[in-house]
């Protein structure tokens, strides 16, 4: 049985527009396997749950301390030229 956000399928063109990938690099990943599809003829379509997948799977963590550094550095600097 399907969950909701896997009955809602993607067209390759949908899924590159949401990614902001081309439709042939959504091909690309296709044929690597990175994205679970149906293929029904020529049309695919690939759940939206895959396209949260990559997502969540492709996003790097914010690291602790990282811009603060930098932020503090940059006032010192404009202290240090008045």
């Amino acid at each position: 049985m399907l969950t909701a956000a896997e009955s809602s399928m993607l067209t390759v063109m949908e899924v590159g527009q949401r990614l902001g990938l081309k439709p042939s690099t959504v091909r690309l990943w296709i044929s690597k396997g990175k994205f679970a599809h149906l293929r029904l003829g020529r049309s695919v379509r690939i759940p939206e749950s895959e396209v949260t997948r990559v997502i969540e799977e492709s996003t790097i963590p914010l690291r602790s301390g990282v811009g603060t550094a930098a932020a503090g550095k940059r006032e010192n600097d404009v202290e240090q030229n008045q």
